[in-house]
């Protein structure tokens, strides 16, 4: 039974914290399985909106969508996680990703190593640290001894957000479960769900045995050209992040190679990425829109999730775009009564 779930901070489609146990509540109402908190930028702490969640909830699983293991060191991560754990009587999930380089910058941080190595090492240390260890660990980003958590704590599911190639592996080989980041193209999902059986093999697990998640953009309204224009920021911007695995998308290199040109050239002169970004976004084709999110009207959004149910998707998990917060809850009211009735 393919399962749901949404993501939530403070812009989106509330903005103020007190908001959050009730928006909680009504998001576990409609049926939603999970609800998303990023640890990204300069937000709220996801691990407060989460345990706010918690109190207000009672099955619905709350995960962190995604922290990384440069911001944070692991132990600090890992204790937080386990107090929304606590919290929620065992409901928490993290997810684990490479980080934007952007924030990185703007923290005056640099990768000391290679994004795959340290979210190895991430987990490595995560694991037992959450199920209530005493820890060592000497690696290539962190040493240190005897680490546990001075609380009663059990295991965290973890799952790693990935698009390329080799974090694909990675969470199949060690993690609970993968989060495809907006590949949702049937060529896109294919080549994601390739990479994770390779790192499954690896493990000796079975698919039953591991969650895949597809992240998705979304953007419904009964205008399409409207849901489209939601989502092409977002959608560019993730496809210049990602774009050393594009050829492997079975994308139209004459749509995006053009694009990816004249975001270099602009980045070269200095222009600020909004800038770049919203120039490029204006020049998507409807191809790549299709390829890195689910806009449109109800009726195709939900014939593409099934299609992604169909691939081996278990988990659709919505971010609801939109210029304002009524355009927001537009699509998240949309996706929940026209969408997931229907799959």
């Amino acid at each position: 039974m393919l399962r749901f779930g949404t993501q939530i901070s403070l812009d989106h489609p509330w903005g103020e914290l007190g908001s959050v146990p009730g928006y909680a509540k009504q998001l576990e109402e409609w049926g939603y399985d999970c609800i998303w908190c990023p640890d990204e930028r300069f937000e709220r702490s996801p691990y407060v909106v989460l345990t706010l969640a918690a109190r207000a909830t009672e099955q619905v699983k709350l995960g962190v969508s995604v922290t990384n293991p440069y911001t944070r060191h692991p132990l600090i991560t890992g204790a937080a996680a386990a107090t929304v754990n606590e919290a929620s009587g065992g409901r928490a999930v993290l997810g684990l990703g490479a980080g934007a380089a952007s924030l990185f910058e703007r923290q005056g941080i640099e990768r000391p190593s290679p994004p795959v190595a340290s979210i190895r090492e991430a987990i490595e240390i995560l694991r037992p640290f959450m199920g209530g260890e005493r820890v060592s660990h000497e690696g290539r980003t962190h040493s240190f001894t005897g680490a546990n958590v001075d609380f009663e704590s059990s295991p965290v599911p973890i799952y790693i957000a990935a698009r390329g190639p080799r974090l694909l592996q990675l969470a199949g080989e060690m993690a609970d479960g993968v989060i495809i980041g907006s590949l949702t193209s049937e060529e896109g999902l294919r080549y994601a769900l390739k990479n994770v059986r390779l790192g499954l093999e690896r493990s000796d697990r079975g698919s039953d045995e591991f969650d895949v998640v597809l992240w998705a953009y979304t953007a419904i309204s009964e205008d399409v050209e409207v849901a489209k224009d939601r989502v092409r920021r977002l959608v560019v911007s993730s496809m210049w992040s990602s774009r050393g695995i594009i050829d492997r998308l079975g994308l139209d290199e004459g749509e995006w190679g053009p694009l990816e040109e004249e975001m270099k050239a602009g980045f070269r002169k200095g222009l600020p990425p909004r800038e770049v970004y919203a120039s490029a976004a204006g020049k998507l084709s409807d191809g790549l829109i299709e390829a890195w999110s689910l806009a449109g009207d109800v009726e195709s959004v939900a014939r593409r999730v099934e299609g992604a149910k169909k691939a081996g998707v278990k988990q659709i998990a919505i971010l609801a775009l939109g210029g304002s917060r009524s355009d927001r809850m537009e699509t998240q009211r949309a996706f929940t009564e026209g969408v997931m009735g229907r799959v």
